[in-house]
C-alpha cells in the first residue's frame, strides 16, 4: 500500500538529495541497447522463431513478426526484448540460472518435457499480459491494425499449433544460452 513517510519536516525534505552521475544521453542511444547481451538474446529468440516458423510451413511476411530482425517492426523487437527480459524469470522456475564458466550446478543442454510444458506456460502468460497492457484483446481472426489476436486467451483453451510455438520458443534456451 502507500505509505506516508512519518519525518516530513522541511529541515528532513533537505537533506534529501538526489545525486546524479554519468549521462542518459550516453548509455541510452539505440547503439547501446542494440550492443547488450541482452538484445543479442532478443535477436536470437525472435530469429529462432522466424526459422522455425518457416520450416513449419508459415510464409515470410505473413504476418508483422515474420520477418528478419533486420525487417522486424520496432514494437515487435521491444516485444522480444520484454521475453529476453523474462527469460531469468522462466529459468528460476524450474531451478536454472544463467551461468558463467566455471560457476557451481549442472549445465543444462535441454529441458526435460515438463519443463518445456511449465516454461511454455509462463510465456504464454507472460505473452498475453505484454499484450493486454498494450491495448490488445481477443478476436477470432488476427487484426494487427485494431490490436486483436486469437491467441490472447489462457493455455488450456490454445490448440496444440499455438500451444507449440511456446514450447518451441522456450526449448531453445539452452542452445541461445550456451552459444
Amino acid at each position: 500500500g502507500l505509505l506516508r513517510l512519518l519525518d516530513q519536516s522541511e529541515d528532513h525534505l533537505k537533506t534529501r538529495r538526489i545525486h546524479i552521475f554519468g549521462s542518459v544521453e550516453g548509455g541510452c542511444t539505440k547503439a547501446m541497447i542494440e550492443a547488450s547481451p541482452q538484445d543479442a538474446l532478443a535477436r536470437g529468440l525472435h530469429d529462432h522463431y522466424y526459422q522455425s516458423q518457416l520450416a513449419n510451413g508459415v510464409a515470410h511476411g505473413s504476418s508483422p513478426a515474420m520477418v528478419p530482425w533486420s525487417e522486424l517492426a520496432e514494437d515487435f523487437r521491444i516485444s522480444n526484448r520484454a521475453n529476453a527480459d523474462h527469460v531469468d524469470t522462466k529459468l528460476r522456475a524450474i531451478g536454472c540460472q544463467r551461468a558463467s564458466a566455471g560457476s557451481d550446478g549442472r549445465a543444462v543442454d535441454a529441458f526435460a518435457d515438463d519443463e518445456v510444458e511449465l516454461l511454455a506456460r509462463v510465456e504464454q502468460t507472460r505473452w498475453c499480459a505484454e499484450r493486454w497492457i498494450g491495448g490488445w484483446d481477443h478476436a477470432g481472426k488476427r487484426d494487427d491494425r485494431r490490436k486483436l489476436h486469437p491467441s490472447l486467451k489462457p493455455w488450456s483453451e490454445l490448440d496444440e499449433t499455438e500451444r507449440n510455438k511456446d514450447r518451441d520458443a522456450v526449448s531453445c534456451l539452452p542452445s541461445l544460452l550456451n552459444s
